[in-house]
């Protein structure tokens, strides 16, 4: 039987078991499940599954900053693909922003925002296919219900 487990991780650390593939970020999400296709699915960028992260930078961007991330940052002499970007709140002179890719090139998030001039001071993947972390806490974690895996399984097949 597959075992799937999301869950936030504090540590950055790797770590794996026979027949199973971990996929973990800092604070963020660790993906474990006995099916390799399932796992690569959902973390290989030509998928296209969604990526949503709250992301603290330095600074307020204005509005057209915000703009040109969302049309696409020439990164690595290629254009990244439009995101969702939307300010959530401000915080004592920085701004958490919610940030939703469909793509995740290597550190994409914190060069693009160095590259906009408000280098990141924290990053959590908040979601990612759709399935959200919720309310769990970091260090916790909880099995995907059917619902999700049925879900996640039809987009694997595509």
């Amino acid at each position: 039987m597959t075992r799937k487990v999301a869950a936030p991780c504090w540590s950055c650390c790797h770590q794996s078991w026979p027949g199973e593939q971990v996929f973990i970020r800092w604070d963020a999400w660790m993906w474990t499940a006995s099916d390799g296709t399932l796992t690569l699915a959902l973390t290989h960028p030509r998928y296209g599954h969604s990526k949503r992260y709250q992301v603290l930078v330095r600074g307020l961007p204005g509005e057209d900053t915000l703009q040109h991330w969302r049309q696409g940052v020439l990164l690595d002499g290629s254009p990244t693909r439009p995101a969702q970007v939307r300010c959530l709140e401000c915080r004592q002179g920085d701004a958490l922003l919610e940030i939703t890719l469909r793509e995740g090139r290597n550190r994409q998030i914190r060069r693009v925002a160095e590259q906009l001039g408000h280098p990141v001071l924290r990053l959590r993947r908040t979601a990612i296919a759709g399935i959200g972390l919720g309310r769990l806490p970091s260090g916790a974690w909880r099995q995907l219900h059917p619902p999700e895996i049925v879900r996640l399984s039809r987009g694997a097949a595509h």
